[in-house]
């Protein structure tokens, strides 16, 4: 064996007059090499008999190798641990030079290209013919490659040296066959695939890297549209560029562009040579995604960092935790907030979501208002996190909302920015506990308590008692659930000592406000 290839298929093979052998080898995108199969032990070899029948075999010629010669081939294994795969992902096809040393050398290697036929030019250079789409071209080094042809056909299935300088190309899907010879065409076209600018966008300057012999001309042309392959949507071919420079694109703003350039020789001297094309655009300003706000339960915030002064605070009315970063430059993705979170009575934690289709970075203000409200009121400026927590104790019981507005005001000049908005799901603000009144009816060593508690903005969650400072007992509401504003509970009492007792009912309502109540008796 003289190569065995991570890719399944080998598909052309060419050797050089030096010896090189050249191969083209295919495989799926993502595939992964076979374990090699568990072989049965060899049985001990037995003295070789000589055929008694039937003449030899001819002997094998092996280019670069003169007849008769021996070579001695040392092979070394080892068992160090388990083979493994290179890594990322194998490339569909490829193109290896194996020396007569025994090196190994990729030449060219695509995730596109599949190489499908291999020859040796007159000049000692490998050629390859490739497909989907069909190509010819000639390698120059280790990832190193002149495209030849481009063939209207989807396959070069085989390629062929002629006399001289000619080279025979056949292709399938449809068959045709095709004669290149080294005569050199006064004028050549060259056409870029297309180039993707990720949205709608303005083109600016075209400039270009040549080296002209005298009276050879490098001319570029550009069109442009919306879909990824150019079709009748798309403009017509600008005029010429010849200024290498840079000219500016007259095709319209679209997402798309292509250019073409044509190279020009002067008669039978040497021709140009395009080593570089540059093309600047401006991607059209897109509006922020703000996705979704979340409003997490009450007293819950993430861990307070150090923060900022808030920008204009004489404006504000309402503060609250905010998570600044250091306070540098400004950059397009701030630090991550710190999953770690605590609870701090009164605070409302705000999160939302959002980016910014063009990677601008993006500053956030914060408004509220409450229920039957029309203004919005000022709550945070210039926030670069997505993250806010509200201190509710400074505002009246009810139901708020807040609004959410992003910016890329950094990033675009001025009157070229975009905003986004987006209001969260009304969220209680509840501070006032809950109201607990206590009545005791006492009978001998037995007491009844009758418990009211009221509520006003939220519904009651739960009711304990303790008598006598012991632990807290739970006790159910008369109606058996806790799911309103008013609840009544009864609490009966027995086994009493003689003397003083004291009963403490503490009643929480949803959002965690404690009210409590007590009564003072004296059992006989």
């Amino acid at each position: 064996m003289v190569y065995d290839s991570r890719l399944r298929e080998v598909n052309a093979i060419a050797v050089d007059p030096k010896g090189a052998i050249y191969a083209a080898v295919i495989g799926q995108e993502g595939e992964l090499p076979s374990p090699p199969p568990n072989l049965p032990q060899a049985p001990p070899e037995k003295e070789a008999q000589p055929p008694t029948k039937g003449p030899l075999p001819p002997p094998v010629v092996i280019p670069g190798v003169e007849s008769g010669a021996t070579a001695t081939v040392t092979v070394t294994a080892s068992a160090a641990g388990p083979m493994t795969a290179p890594s990322g992902p194998p490339p569909k096809s490829e193109v290896c030079r194996v020396d007569t040393d025994g090196t190994v050398t990729t030449l060219w290697s695509s995730q596109s290209e599949i190489a499908y036929s291999l020859v040796i030019d007159p000049s000692g250079r490998p050629v390859v013919g490739t497909g989907e789409p069909g190509r010819i071209r000639v390698l120059m080094g280790a990832q190193q490659s002149t495209l030849l042809a481009r063939v209207p056909e989807s396959e070069v299935t085989s390629l062929i040296a002629g006399q001289g300088q000619q080279m025979f190309a056949a292709t399938s899907n449809v068959g045709r066959l095709y004669v290149l010879d080294a005569a050199n065409s006064e004028s050549g076209n060259y056409l870029s695939p297309t180039c993707d600018a990720q949205t709608v966008s303005r083109w600016g300057r075209i400039s270009w890297r040549a080296s002209l012999p005298a009276g050879g001309r490098v001319e570029l042309a550009t069109r442009s549209g919306n879909s990824g392959i150019p079709d009748a949507t798309w403009s017509d071919w600008s005029t010429a560029y010849a200024n290498p420079d840079g000219s500016a694109i007259s095709s319209p703003a679209a997402r798309f562009l292509q250019w073409r350039a044509r190279l020009t020789r002067p008669g039978s001297g040497a021709g140009p040579s395009l080593q570089a094309v540059s093309v600047a655009y401006l991607q059209a300003n897109l509006p922020p995604s703000l996705r979704r706000i979340v409003v997490e339960p009450p007293g819950v915030v993430r861990e307070r960092l150090a923060y900022a002064a808030e920008p204009e605070p004489q404006d504000l009315a309402f503060t609250g935790i905010r998570v600044n970063p250091d306070g540098g430059a400004p950059s397009a993705q701030p630090p991550p907030i710190p999953d770690k979170k605590i609870y701090v009575r009164g605070m409302r934690s705000v999160l939302w979501e959002a980016d910014d289709p063009n990677g601008d970075t993006l500053t956030f203000d914060l408004l509220f208002r409450g229920e039957g409200e029309s203004a919005w009121k000022p709550l945070a400026k210039a926030l670069r996190e997505s993250f806010f927590a509200l201190d509710t104790t400074q505002l009246p019981d009810g139901l708020y909302r807040v609004r959410v507005e992003a910016s890329d005001a950094l990033s675009n000049p001025a009157g070229q920015a975009k905003t986004a908005a987006q209001v969260s799901d009304p969220f209680l603000v509840d501070n006032t506990p809950p109201s607990v009144q206590v009545t005791v009816k006492k009978g001998g060593r037995e007491a009844t308590l009758d418990v009211s508690a009221t509520d006003t903005p939220g519904p009651i969650a739960r009711a304990e008692y303790s008598v006598d400072a012991t632990r807290w007992v739970p006790i159910a509401p008369t109606d058996g659930v806790s799911d309103s504003r008013a609840e009544t509970y009864s609490i009966t009492l027995g086994g009493l000592r003689p003397g003083e007792h004291t009963v403490i009912v503490k009643v929480t309502d949803l959002l965690g406000n404690v009210g409590a109540g007590k009564a003072v008796f004296t059992s006989e």
